[in-house]
């Protein structure tokens, strides 16, 4: 359980502590004005819904896979919006497709936790809130002060760093399930 939540503060933290910053970023970096930044973040919201219809799709056919994979595709996002972040064209693609994994996220965060405290479903959900709301309150301290010390660009880097850490959980949580297996299907001698 304690792995499950590190992730979902982690990976939470990842997205929503650039995303309290976002409308700044295209507005400074990308040099957006203000209505199209709300048109962008319109699409952004409607990909998060495409995100959330395939987030059931994926986590039935594999959870662990869609588990494992979902960083790598959340870097491939943040570090394209990061190269790309004066163009408008790229940088509204990048939102929206940041949109759609920020709909998967959710969804695999919750199974995280909901599949490790499944005999307490009520305390699960509870805990998937507090975790939640934990990462996007560090995330947007982080992000925050990579703004603070070098530039609204920058706060990029707090998500590369929460993203690397969720990873690093993911993998922990992986090889530690993989090990109970191995333990469980032990045949003791008589």
């Amino acid at each position: 359980m304690m792995l499950s939540i590190i992730i979902v503060i982690f990976l939470n933290g990842a997205i929503f502590g650039f995303y309290s910053y976002i409308s700044d970023f295209m507005g400074r970096v990308t040099n957006i004005d203000a209505s199209s930044i709300s048109l962008i973040l319109m699409f952004y919201g409607i990909a998060n819904i495409v995100g959330n219809m395939i987030a059931g799709r994926v986590l039935t056919i594999d959870a662990k896979k869609s588990t494992f994979i979902l960083p790598f595709a959340l870097i491939a996002a943040y570090t394209g919006l990061f190269f790309t972040g004066r163009m408008t064209g790229a940088t509204a693609l990048c939102t929206v497709i940041i949109g759609a994994l920020v709909g998967l996220n959710a969804n695999v965060n919750q199974y995280l936790i909901t599949q490790s405290g499944s005999e307490a479903p009520e305390f699960s959900n509870g805990l998937y809130l507090t975790s939640a709301n934990l990462g996007t309150t560090f995330g947007t301290f982080i992000c925050g002060l990579f703004i603070t010390a070098m530039d609204t660009r920058y706060s990029l880097y707090g998500t590369f760093i929460f993203i690397a850490v969720g990873f690093v959980a993911i993998v922990l949580k992986m090889g530690t399930e993989k090990q109970r297996i191995v333990y469980q299907n032990r045949r003791v001698p008589l």
